[in-house]
């Protein structure tokens, strides 16, 4: 190729290029770095300006930290561009400078490309926050580039190259580009403009709207065509496409009209000649919803169903025809707008009501309606075994029951009667109902040709009692001085069965020879019980068994004790209140165990028409020597009464050992002071009372100058002294703190030593009995514990 020909080439290619592209702008990437200058083409107006590298500012001053390139200067023999000194220079107003863009013309939409960085010295601050650049003289348009150190959209950190773009329509064949550093601060910042920076956009700000905002799929497709959401013209310079993202980055959607994914779409006019698009950042969506579910409503083949023979279950799924669409299962509901959990098994529905029916797609997570009209009404009718009885007993000479002889007439048609051990034929039936034992069994009716039962929750049921026992309220007896035998049938609970007689005998085993002729003249010996029928008894080895023992009566003294509770006595009157016997809240307050620790029991603490009538409390009973007051010979525990009569818990008089020398009673309580009698004989075999409600005297008082007085006068009767909490046999401080906490917390319903007046609960009246007697000074009241 010759010379000339060549240089025609190049003037023929340069003509095509104005053609295509006439309007330019002079670049900022000068040949040469200078300080205190501008590219070609470009007029300082104030300030600093320099033609920097990515390695020096102006040529001279290494940037810190280093910057890349530009990738305005991509290809280019050079990367340098033009930078400005922004900070207060000269006039206190940053650098600016300006130059002209040629060629536009007028009405067209030019976009104009730059890069921007923020870059420092070792001797400056971090970058600019912002530059202003400014269209004049044949536009109208002005940006602020901002810097951030987050990055966002359209946000870069500092020292790091920003792509920028800034539209605007021209209004004549020339315009003037100024650009002002902003910040204020001693810093520099850099622009990068290629030669081709300034290019037409026949996309940019066209008006494209969306129709809708949703698009799902119709039965049966599976894909939904995006452009059936908007309806805009589209010149023909232009076309449309669409992208998964509001920032048409990333590849455009390649097949529009069949979209299978859901997920929002934005849609874009692109003008292919200048590969520009009418926004960067699209704010209208539309919404793809992909359902395999939608197929309209499902059909039905009826809209009632009941159960056959005895089952109490129905399939729904048995009244749909039709196909079900692919990908998509049907569901049942029990309200018409999917709302809740779906149906479990709608294969086995034992519940009456109304159920709807769905198509659903699990992995779109969606319903072929919001509001199903197809429906199913269910009834289900249960049918419960009918049992003549709902208990048997296996009394003897019978050691099982027939379970199948208590129904109460025969099986429905084509069913069977099944038993089973739980009420939900959970695990494998009864094998022998004609031979069980002792349990509770519940009846169904079973049709094995549906394989279904009568019920999932069986309520006819027989409970199959073992034998009869005889129980007793005491285990043993000791006969009282002076008689020598007891009745056996006075201590048996409960009642005897039917066709049944109570019997007893001296072994275990029903020998005959060994019946007890007169159980009612029992003398000491051991006892065991029996309940008899016609020809058998309730059990061959009795474990029901009395031990009766008679005591020495000549070695044995009855003592009559009566004794009065302060805290007992109400405001009038000689008897002592029973509210720790009474039920708070169907429980009594007192303990069935002597709670001092000896284990004598009385099981009917709780009633006050029992043996022992009405108790105020339990009390313990010390026998003490005469001679050495500290010497305990005896302990017992007693049941107060409300007459302040002490008894056994038989109901008989206290008995105690009967003493050669004088001795001592004394009577405590567990939150009252104990009492100390004078001394008194207890012969062998006879009997003595010792009344310590009726004088002071009666309490052991060795100097009245000294010793406080034991008893303490309310309604004409001495009392033990009501306020020793905590059992030291004191009242003194160090019952307080238990009193006061406990009063409180206001405590109610329990038996709590706090409780003084014996009400049942700890209150300001507790308090004011324990201050009242603790202003007497009544430190104690025995002269030895």
């Amino acid at each position: 190729m010759n010379r000339k020909f060549f240089t025609s080439l190049i003037m023929q290619m340069l003509c095509l290029c104005a053609f295509v592209n006439a309007q330019s702008i002079p670049t900022t990437n000068a040949s040469q770095t200078c300080e205190d200058c501008l590219p070609p083409g470009w007029t300082l107006i104030r300030g600093q300006t320099q033609v920097s590298s990515k390695d020096y500012m102006g040529g001279l001053i290494p940037w810190d930290p280093a910057i890349a390139a530009s990738p305005t200067t991509v290809g280019f023999p050079t990367s340098n561009f033009l930078s400005f000194f922004d900070g207060n220079f000269q006039d206190f107003r940053a650098a600016e400078a300006y130059t002209t863009i040629s060629g536009l013309v007028p009405g067209t939409m030019y976009k104009f490309t730059y890069h921007i960085i923020g870059p420092k010295t070792a001797l400056t601050e971090q970058g600019s926050r912002a530059i202003h650049i400014t269209l004049t003289g044949g536009a109208q348009e002005a940006q602020v580039t901002e810097f951030n150190s987050a990055v966002g959209y359209d946000r870069a950190p500092f020292n790091v190259w920003c792509l920028k773009t800034l539209s605007f329509i021209a209004s004549g064949t020339t315009a003037t580009l100024s650009i002002e550093g902003a910040a204020g601060t001693t810093s520099f910042v850099g622009i990068s403009i290629a030669a081709d920076a300034i290019r037409p956009c026949n996309a940019e700000q066209k008006l494209f709207s969306l129709d809708k905002t949703m698009l799902s799929n119709v039965f049966p497709s599976t894909t939904v065509d995006l452009n059936d959401s908007e309806n805009n013209f589209v010149p023909a310079s232009l076309s449309k496409v669409w992208y998964d993202n509001p920032i048409h980055s990333g590849n455009k959607i390649v097949d529009p009209v069949h979209v299978g994914t859901p997920g929002y779409y934005y849609a874009f006019l692109y003008d292919n000649i200048n590969n520009c698009y009418n926004t960067d950042l699209a704010l209208d969506s539309v919404k793809v919803e992909i359902c395999n579910a939608k197929a309209g409503q499902v059909a039905l083949n009826n809209t009632n169903i009941s159960n056959v023979s005895v089952c109490t279950s129905v399939n729904l799924n048995s009244l749909f025809e039709g196909t079900i669409p692919e990908a998509a299962s049907l569901v049942w509901f029990n309200n018409s707008t999917h709302y809740s959990s779906k149906v479990s098994n709608p294969e086995k529905i034992s519940k009456s009501g109304t159920y709807f029916a769905f198509f659903w797609d699990e992995a779109n997570n969606c319903y072929n309606t919001d509001n199903s009209t197809s429906s199913v009404t269910v009834t289900i009718t249960k049918t419960e075994v009918p049992l003549l009885t709902d208990s048997k007993s296996m009394n003897c000479p019978e050691n099982t029951i027939n379970l199948n002889k208590t129904l109460d007439g025969l099986p429905p048609t084509n069913t069977s009667l099944r038993w089973f051990n739980n009420a939900a034929h959970a695990g494998e039936k009864i094998e022998t109902p004609a031979t069980v034992k002792d349990g509770t069994y519940y009846a169904f009716f079973y049709d094995s040709g549906n394989e279904c039962y009568n019920t999932e929750n069986s309520i006819s049921k027989v409970t199959v009692a073992a034998p009869a026992l005889v129980t007793l309220s005491q285990r043993t007896i000791e006969t009282v001085c002076p008689v020598t035998t007891v009745n056996l049938n006075a201590f048996v609970t409960g009642q005897t069965p039917t066709d049944g007689a109570l019997k007893w005998f001296t072994d275990p085993n029903h020998n005959a020879a060994n019946e007890v002729q007169d159980p009612t003249n029992a003398s000491a010996g051991e006892y065991y019980a029996f309940y008899s029928f016609s020809n058998c008894y309730n059990i061959d080895l009795s474990t029901s068994k009395v031990t009766v023992t008679s005591p020495n009566c000549a070695s044995i003294s009855q003592l009559n004790i009566r004794i009065a509770l302060e805290g007992a006595l109400s405001q009038s009157g000689t008897t002592m209140r029973n509210d720790l016997q009474k039920h708070f809240h169907g429980v009594a307050l007192l303990p069935i165990i002597d709670p001092y620790g000896s284990g004598a029991q009385y099981g009917d603490i709780g009633n006050v028409n029992g043996l022992n009538g009405q108790v105020v409390d339990w009390v313990r009973v010390e026998i003490r020597k005469a001679g050495d007051i500290a010497a305990i010979l005896e302990t017992k525990s007693f049941l107060l009464k409300t007459d302040g009569s002490l008894v056994q818990v038989d109901g008989s008089v206290p008995k105690f050992n009967s003493q050669s020398e004088p001795i001592h009673i004394v009577v405590k309580h567990r939150n009252h002071l104990a009492v100390m009698s004078n001394p008194i004989m207890l012969p062998g075999g006879g009997a003595a009372d010792y009344d310590f409600t009726s004088s002071l005297s009666q309490a052991l008082r060795i100097d009245p100058s000294v010793d406080p007085p034991q008893m303490v006068i309310k309604n004409g009767v001495h009392c033990l002294w009501a306020g020793d909490v905590n059992q030291d046999l004191i009242l003194d401080v160090l019952d307080i703190p238990k009193l006061n906490s406990h009063v409180k917390n206001a405590l109610n319903g329990v038996l709590d030593n706090a409780d003084l007046n014996l009400d049942g609960k700890v209150d300001n009246s507790d308090a004011e009995l324990f201050n009242k007697n603790f202003k007497q000074d009544i430190n104690f009241t025995l002269y030895h514990n």
